[in-house]
């Protein structure tokens, strides 16, 4: 337990401090007025060891603060839609947008970033045969287009619209439609 008398000296050390002594002037006038040598240096490893705890918070409130803006660009822009029509009409100006929805019982990620679409099969239905699986699950393509003028069916539907389409998938789906 912290006695009032190294309360008193440890306060007088951290006034000390900021004023710029060091810790041969603070010493020496301490020891001048009489204070133990061991309360003198117990005043001044609190007094480092609250300045090292008082840096690293500032470090991490800097490194905090960093994080959200961070965040809080990334989230002005880039921005998520839960519905076909949110997707569409940012799609359509070309804004960066995400969004991940379920055709055919699959779960597709769409990404449009520049005008580009990314058309991912994310995680496919438990009833397609594990052929159709292999082939499809976590594959993607990416789909160009003009301002203006984006295919509803890219999202709407697996195959229609897919004709200017280019990647993993594209090919994938061409396979599968060669061979029914």
């Amino acid at each position: 337990m912290t006695s009032d008398i190294e309360k008193t000296i440890e306060s007088w050390v951290g006034t000390a401090k900021k004023k710029g002594f060091s810790d041969e002037q603070i010493r020496k006038e301490m020891r001048g007025k009489g204070y133990m040598p061991d309360m003198i240096d117990n005043a001044l490893r609190e007094s480092s060891r609250n300045k090292t705890i008082k840096k690293y918070a500032l470090v991490f409130s800097a490194i905090v603060a960093a994080i959200l803006i961070v965040v809080s660009i990334i989230s002005l822009t880039s921005s998520t839609c839960r519905t076909d029509e949110c997707f569409i009409q940012k799609a359509n100006e070309c804004q960066t947008v995400n969004m991940e929805k379920v055709i055919a019982g699959s779960i597709y990620r769409f990404s449009e970033k520049d005008c580009i679409l990314t058309k991912t099969a994310k995680t496919m239905s438990a009833t397609e045969p594990s052929s159709v699986v292999a082939l499809l699950q976590s594959r993607s393509m990416v789909c160009p287009y003009n301002q203006g003028n984006f295919d509803d069916n890219l999202i709407t539907t697996v195959l229609v619209g897919t004709e200017n389409c280019s990647g993993e998938l594209k090919i994938a789906l061409d396979t599968l439609k060669s061979i029914s």
